[in-house]
């Protein structure tokens, strides 16, 4: 049978050691809830910008006639300008016309998804790292450059339309960005499909959250 003394040391240990369980329990659970927590954030963050790189990917896509529809291409977008009030083309600018032509749906996807896909290379950077960012940097690079000849391109059909012609003297374009190979093996394809690649195989294993 114990004595009064050792039930009263008893009572001290524990009384000293509780706290201390205590404090060591509640650190480990807040570490094991920031490790949860973290694997949510990149993986929410991973998924985002996957999704974004693939509809930006698609908007390029769409917006891409295959070459040997490039005289139906700019008939369309020039029977889209002649639909608008002539004097309302007069005060247009090439941006509102541009938004008005055929392609108007794809190409404000095109630029939604440009600019969500920006602003959330600033988290992949703090998230994942320079060199992730860096990836999605060179992704957006290809994006910028279809963008400019693009807009160039389908400006200067508008032009035409506006009867405009100082504006066809202004910059140039190259149609190995605006026109695919029907089996899409042209170069500017082949990039989109590489760097989106690369991104994929960076991002993917982010979105394994058992590890």
């Amino acid at each position: 049978m114990f004595s009064q003394e050792y039930w009263d040391n008893l009572s001290k240990i524990i009384t000293v050691v509780t706290p201390i369980l205590t404090l060591l329990i509640a650190f480990y659970g807040i570490s094991v809830w920031k490790k949860q927590l973290k694997g949510r954030n990149t993986y929410d963050l991973a998924r985002r910008v996957l999704i974004l790189v693939f509809r930006l990917r698609d908007s390029v896509y769409i917006l891409r006639p295959i070459n040997k529809m490039k005289t139906t291409f700019e008939l369309l977008i020039a029977n889209s300008i002649r639909e608008i009030d002539t004097e309302k083309l007069k005060g247009m600018t090439f941006s509102e016309c541009l938004n008005q032509s055929l392609y108007k749906d794809p190409f404000k996807k095109f630029l939604e998804y440009d600019a969500d896909l920006k602003f959330a290379n600033v988290e992949v950077e703090v998230l994942f790292g320079k060199e992730s960012s860096k990836q999605i940097e060179e992704f957006l690079e290809h994006v910028i450059s279809f963008y400019n000849n693009y807009t160039v391109y389908v400006s200067n059909i508008i032009a035409k339309e506006k009867d405009d012609f100082y504006y066809l003297l202004g910059e140039e374009y190259s149609e190995d960005f605006i026109f695919r190979n029907e089996n899409d093996d042209d170069i500017f394809s082949l990039k989109m499909k590489n760097s989106t690649l690369k991104i994929e195989k960076t991002l993917s294993p982010f979105l394994n959250l058992k590890k």
